[in-house]
């Protein structure tokens, strides 16, 4: 998983309605298809995006997941936030089974970077 809000520091981000730059990408490095409905990805303030019924990622392709608004594709979500989820200062994502269970967690340091977990 790969967080990021590529907003430079100290630029004004664009309106979370238009804006793309805010966003995480889950790849499936695995043999098998993700099959991956119901799962959660929170932020450190505990914003939560469910994936939604039918979402499969096979292996080697990804999916991102924009905090904007839009309408999903079969290889892009939208968290359709009306605040940006993704701190330009740092943020730490969480994955979650359906049952609740901490499947993966991933951090980054801000100023414009990305994380690689």
């Amino acid at each position: 998983m790969s967080p990021s809000s590529t907003t430079p520091p100290g630029a004004t981000p664009a309106p979370i309605g238009t804006s793309t730059t805010n966003y995480v990408v889950v790849k499936n490095t695995g043999s098998k298809t993700l099959i991956l409905s119901g799962y959660r990805i929170k932020d450190a303030a505990n914003h939560t995006f469910v994936f939604p019924t039918g979402t499969k990622i096979a292996p080697g392709k990804q999916i991102m997941i924009r905090s904007c608004k839009g309408a999903n594709t079969s290889g892009t979500l939208y968290w359709n936030q009306n605040n940006y989820v993704w701190n330009n200062t740092g943020d730490t994502l969480r994955m979650y089974s359906p049952k609740g269970a901490l499947l993966e967690k991933c951090s980054y340091r801000g100023g414009g970077s990305t994380a690689y977990c």
